[in-house]
């Protein structure tokens, strides 16, 4: 079901399980790398999950942000949680 963040396909994880995974690796990051530039490649929904992260928000996240292959996401992180999404979904370059 789209609308339910803690089911699974088979072998896999559930957006929720994603989305504690990804925090503790954007907190680490935030405080190893403080004010520099990092590239994260990944899949679909560890990205939403930092830009669930970033935003705050729930899960809804995932059924309504539509994210395209090799599409663009920034966001900036700060100490204490704090963070500005600057660019979500960008596929100019591709054109």
């Amino acid at each position: 079901c789209l609308t339910d963040i803690t089911a699974k396909p088979h072998g896999g994880e559930s957006p929720e399980e994603v989305y504690q995974r990804v925090c503790p690796v954007i907190d680490e990051l935030t405080e190893e790398y403080p004010g520099a530039n990092v590239l994260l490649v990944s899949h679909v929904t560890p990205i939403k999950s930092i830009l669930r992260y970033a935003l705050g928000c729930s899960g809804s996240i995932y059924r309504s942000l539509h994210l395209d292959l090799a599409g663009l996401s920034v966001v900036e992180f700060y100490p204490e949680h704090q963070a500005v999404i600057r660019l979500v979904n960008d596929t100019h370059y591709l054109r």
